[in-house]
């Protein structure tokens, strides 16, 4: 019966998401299938089965979006499942091209999404909650138990939503960001923006972030590094990670 449920719900958010053509992400199409189907088989995901579990700071993330499941393309819809392991932390991110409807199967998780104005909105969600995040706002989930894991189905309003991730983002970029314009924008010295970019942050799993929050700190080791680690902890966007890990 909890599992019928569960399938019923994820049909209702499917739903919603394509019942207004006029407010999906991608352009309609003028034909049942966006691929040519000969076979159910074309329209059935089954990466979803046997996922690995989520150890302690790790997530497990599936999408099903149109490179993985051709069965969604043109159809502006794409659903992903995500595997959250005791204390693990999607990081600040957003997606480009879709909003998104987070449904909790199993577990809780704390969530958090910016508007435009600068307003941070924060919501504890437990087992059968659901959670939106709009299209292009910054946001992020973090599971607070030191002992259980946490299951969520996502959907969201594009076959190809996209994903920014900021520390990368910021970071990581191919060329680099000039380091003036960091310094200025963050209010670092040179030395931190030039270390910074030597890290190599990961574009997915917000429990690497974290790691490489740390690994920086490390490097961070005189007095006046020191005041700059508490400075990021208390301004920094990209910190948010490392911030919520330690206020509980």
């Amino acid at each position: 019966m909890e599992k019928v449920r569960h399938t019923l719900f994820f049909l209702l958010m499917v739903t919603m998401m394509v019942g207004r053509p006029v407010a999906a992400a991608d352009p309609d199409i003028t034909t049942d299938f966006g691929i040519n189907v000969t076979s159910g088989a074309q329209l059935q995901f089954t990466g979803f089965r046997n996922l690995p579990e989520s150890g302690v700071k790790q997530i497990v993330i599936n999408f099903a979006f149109d490179t993985q499941f051709p069965g969604v393309i043109g159809l502006g819809i794409a659903p992903a499942l995500l595997k959250f392991g005791p204390l693990a932390l999607n990081s600040v991110h957003h997606h480009p091209r879709a909003s998104e409807v987070f449904y909790i199967i199993d577990g809780e998780l704390d969530a958090g999404v910016v508007d435009t104005k600068n307003n941070l909105f924060t919501a504890t969600l437990k087992k059968g909650d659901v959670f939106v995040f709009p299209k292009g706002l910054m946001h992020f989930q973090i599971n607070r138990s030191k002992t259980k894991t946490a299951t969520v189905i996502a959907v969201f309003n594009s076959e190809n939503a996209g994903r920014v991730s900021w520390p990368p983002t910021l970071f990581n970029s191919n060329p680099r960001i000039p380091t003036d314009i960091l310094m200025e924008a963050f209010n670092l010295d040179k030395m931190t923006v030039d270390r910074l970019k030597l890290i190599n942050f990961p574009n997915q799993i917000g429990l690497l972030f974290y790691t490489s929050v740390e690994r920086l700190f490390q490097l961070l080791d005189g007095p006046r590094e020191m005041g700059m680690k508490a400075l990021f902890l208390e301004k920094s966007y990209f910190y948010t990670g490392h911030i919520l890990s330690h206020d509980g």
